[in-house]
């Protein structure tokens, strides 16, 4: 199939944005699927459908990760639910382990009834009406950890990435700030780092491995939270929320 292009029309057409729409930063994986007047849309995890400003190259059915600046709020031809300013996108690496105490209703109540959208796999919404994401690639072997914890759709600013030896509530979770505590039990704290675009991943910039910081032990099953802050008057009167929970069992 030849790369895609952009008509330019759709060029034209593509940020005459609303100028009370909220940006907000966007990172998720989807897929490039094709659109109504527009050759080419973004379709996110939730199904909602957005107009990049660049598709870097990538074809009809290409699985990406795109990360960027979004305005669900925009107006263009293309018939879909927002535009993405594209920071990078790049090839989807599918998530190891397991994702749950979602801020959607179906864990614990988001303090404030800040749910955020069924299917989107997230924490309770912040103040950029995102809810949060925490997801883990690589291989969970501690004989030959590859291990990323990667965290999207944050305000930027610091987050924090801890461990932990077990669900809180059974994987339902706690009120917490303007989210919910998922991980629990005996807690590690991993590192800060600073988000970028909305996101940032642990370990990077020479951490080490994972396994090693948690003290992991071949057959461990460890859960996995980032704690980030959420300066902005919101919810309740704590400035901060947290992701989803993630689990991982780890191999020898």
């Amino acid at each position: 199939m030849k790369r895609l292009i952009f008509t330019s029309i759709a060029l034209v057409g593509m940020f005459f944005a609303n100028a009370r729409a909220q940006i907000v930063p966007f990172n998720d994986c989807g897929t490039l699927v094709p659109g109504v007047t527009c050759q080419v849309l973004f379709q996110d995890s939730a199904n909602l459908n957005w107009v990049l400003d660049t598709t870097g190259g990538f074809q009809l059915g290409d699985d990406v990760r795109v990360i960027g600046a979004a305005d669900p709020g925009c107006f263009t031809i293309c018939q879909q639910g927002g535009c993405i300013a594209v920071s990078s996108i790049a090839l989807c690496v599918t998530s190891v382990g397991t994702s749950y105490c979602f801020g959607d209703g179906s864990a614990a109540a988001c303090p404030c009834a800040n749910l955020s959208a069924v299917g989107s796999d997230s924490g309770c919404l912040s103040s950029l009406s995102l809810g949060s994401t925490l997801r883990a690639t690589g291989n969970p072997s501690v004989s030959a950890d590859t291990i990323v914890l990667d965290g999207g759709q944050m305000p930027n600013g610091p987050a924090l990435y801890f461990q932990g030896s077990a669900r809180v509530s059974a994987g339902l979770g706690t009120t917490f700030g303007d989210g919910l505590l998922c991980a629990g039990g005996s807690t590690v704290r991993l590192g800060v780092k600073f988000n970028v675009g909305g996101a940032s991943t642990w370990p990077s910039g020479g951490d080490p491995a994972l396994s090693v910081a948690g003290l992991v032990s071949p057959g461990a099953v460890r859960d996995y939270q980032a704690w980030y802050r959420d300066a902005a008057t919101f919810c309740t009167s704590a400035t901060f929320n947290l992701t989803n929970g993630h689990e991982l069992t780890w191999a020898p």
